[in-house]
């Protein structure tokens, strides 16, 4: 069978609400992971960062996202060694979007 060139169809397409129907076990595992470092990423903001206390809570909401929470306060706030709670071996330098004051 020729394929028609006017139908533009996706050569492959997963149908993800069927698939985490089928591997419940798998969905429950991925989404226990990222609920588990969306967690402990907030417990470190509460614990480590200085700040108010709106901007933690919004933060926190930030980091319920999984993945794109985690890019975003990675990009925003200083390595641990910069934001003068110890020397780890590492420089004192900013990884944040921001120059820090």
């Amino acid at each position: 069978m020729i394929p028609d060139p006017t139908k533009s169809e996706p050569p492959f397409t997963i149908d993800v609400p069927h698939w985490l129907g089928v591997h419940p076990n798998i969905a429950i595992a991925f989404g226990s992971f990222c609920l588990w470092v969306s967690l402990c990423l907030i417990i470190r903001l509460w614990l480590i960062h200085p700040g108010s206390d709106v901007k933690k809570v919004y933060w926190s909401v930030i980091l319920l996202i999984p993945l794109v929470g985690w890019t975003l306060y990675a990009g925003c706030y200083e390595i641990p060694s910069s934001s003068g709670r110890g020397n780890y071996g590492v420089p004192a330098v900013s990884s944040g979007f921001w120059p820090t004051g």
